[in-house]
């Protein structure tokens, strides 16, 4: 016969896999509706679950497991730069312990993330942030919140290698309030690079595109954004503007 070693009542983290051990084909079931054919499964809720084994010969073996919440407490906990200026990448380490089965990050800006334990995120918008780290361990979870404060960035103007300085002469954004198209017009004193950013209100990203030249015209389309106020920031060297549009 085929001997199968499934402890008979443990606490687990869940989600996890259980093995079933060697054999030709397996038969799993449990008291929650779980069955499946394959040598391990999936465990992502608490249960009675038991397996039969059969050899190549036609011998069986089989085994129960009951899996009971865990009763661990979980801590959440990270690390960030707490003062940082716009457009910085800030890295996200996470500390939570035990190490969570699944978390979700929540940059205070209108973004999550629970793809990635220590993602990199950018703020646009000079402004304190909450950011939320919910870790949850499959019975437990916990939150830890930090303050992020976003600064501006300096404005001071930057010559080039001739001494020229780059100059914004005139820029205008049209038509304001819109129900979709706006047009940016931008005028300098000579060809220079022209980044331009475009947030909502809580400064989530929406777009963003570098042009290069004297006098620029570049068309946005706000048609599938929500209705609401948006940030059109550019920059300039080191010159930054920026100006709000409604869309209806």
């Amino acid at each position: 016969s085929l001997k199968n070693k499934l402890r008979q009542n443990t606490h687990l983290f869940i989600p996890r896999s259980l093995g079933a051990g060697i054999g030709n084909s397996y038969s799993w079931n449990s008291d929650i509706g779980v069955t499946a054919s394959t040598k391990t499964i999936q465990v992502a809720k608490a249960g009675k679950y038991w397996v039969i084994v059969t050899s190549t010969l036609g011998c069986t073996g089989s085994d129960t497991i009951n899996i009971l919440p865990t009763t661990t407490p979980i801590k959440a906990g990270f690390l960030a730069n707490t003062f940082v200026s716009e457009g910085d990448t800030i890295q996200f380490i996470q500390l939570s312990t035990p190490k969570p089965t699944s978390f979700v990050w929540n940059f205070g800006d209108g973004t999550t993330n629970n793809k990635n334990e220590d993602p990199l995120h950018q703020f646009f918008l000079a402004r304190e942030y909450t950011v939320t780290l919910i870790a949850n361990n499959g019975n437990c979870s916990d939150t830890a919140t930090k303050k992020i404060t976003v600064k501006p960035l300096r404005q001071i103007p930057s010559p080039d290698p001739v001494g020229l300085f780059t100059e914004i002469l005139d820029y205008s954004i049209y038509p304001n309030p819109t129900n979709g198209p706006v047009t940016f017009d931008i005028e300098l004193n000579r060809d220079a690079p022209v980044e331009i950013f475009i947030f909502n209100l809580q400064g989530k990203f929406v777009e963003s595109r570098t042009v290069s030249g004297k006098e620029l015209t570049e068309k946005f389309d706000f048609s599938t954004q929500p209705s609401g106020i948006y940030i059109l920031k550019f920059r300039v060297g080191n010159e930054v503007r920026d100006k709000r549009i409604i869309k209806q």
